[in-house]
């Protein structure tokens, strides 16, 4: 790969028997138990320092909503941000790491504090979110002014850009309707937008169709070029657009393993993955911290 990747060793450190899969550059590394409560947890997101990584714990086995915590990566130390009476669905996380937003009710969108866990804000929508617990709003990387979503109708699936001080939204991109959609996401100069399979440029009419079937998928901090997903048993799959360049890492803490959510550190560097036993119950997902050493 083109990037050096640093090394940050602490805690519980798992070493990974990497093994070349199809053509694929192998990438390998450390693995790291971060948070593990036999329950589900959702939606990890980096701090813009690197020093913390927010995430949704589930309030009960099998929920897909539950309450904001922060986890310090020096101390391993956890704390709870939101109250008990206060269930949050999947979110994305500011910039800057000063609020969550997430969707309710369908056309709602709302921010929460991360200082304190306060709602302070929302806003409805001129149309219906798609598919909520896969697809949460996303902010814009280059200004938090704007945040993304996906809506329907009819046939067609539509990219929705809203801008937060004037309450405007702006249609980016239309598309015909897929069946199911479990990947959206923006690159982070906000040019491209990954729709299912396919990359889209949103600044020209090009795409790019990926010869491989990701699960979650995340942009790169820093390069428009270079995203990571999760495959099946295991594999974390990394692509250089610009190379047209696959490579792979096998993140496999449960021998083996699904992971469901992969995030890059603000400095592309570093990896949070939530992972499980396959053949587990299918919300007991844990945290997991993986650092690349090549």
């Amino acid at each position: 790969m083109k990037r050096m990747w640093s090394v940050l060793g602490a805690g519980l450190i798992v070493g990974l028997a990497v093994t070349p899969l199809l053509s694929c550059n192998v990438i390998q590394g450390d693995l790291e138990l971060l948070v593990d409560e036999q329950t589900s947890i959702y939606s990890p997101c980096w701090g813009p320092d690197g020093e913390y990584i927010y995430y949704l714990l589930a309030s009960i086995w099998g929920s897909e909503t539950g309450s904001l915590w922060v986890i310090d990566l020096e101390t391993l130390e956890t704390e709870r941000i939101t109250g008990e009476e206060q269930e949050i669905p999947v979110f994305d996380l500011s910039p800057d790491g000063s609020e969550i937003c997430f969707a309710r009710a369908s056309s709602w969108l709302y921010f929460i504090r991360t200082e304190d866990g306060s709602l302070y804000d929302s806003l409805l929508l001129d149309s219906v979110i798609y598919y909520i617990s896969s697809n949460p709003p996303r902010f814009s990387r280059q200004d938090p002014d704007f945040i993304y979503y996906l809506s329907t109708i009819n046939d067609s699936i539509l990219l929705h850009q809203i801008k937060r001080s004037d309450e405007s939204d702006k249609v980016l991109l239309s598309l015909p309707r897929p069946e199911h959609i479990t990947r959206f996401n923006i690159s982070c100069d906000g040019s491209r937008v990954l729709i299912g399979d396919t990359i889209y440029s949103l600044k020209g009419n090009t795409s790019v169709s990926l010869d491989r079937k990701l699960g979650f998928v995340d942009w790169h901090p820093t390069d428009p070029d270079f995203l990571v997903g999760t495959m099946a048993d295991g594999w974390l799959c990394f692509y250089d657009l610009s190379e047209d360049k696959w490579s792979k890492a096998k993140v496999n803490p449960y021998k083996p393993s699904i992971n469901a959510e992969v995030r890059f550190s603000p400095d592309g560097e570093r990896i949070a993955v939530t992972s499980k036993p396959e053949g587990g119950e299918f919300t007991e997902y844990a945290l997991w911290f993986f650092d690349p050493s090549n």
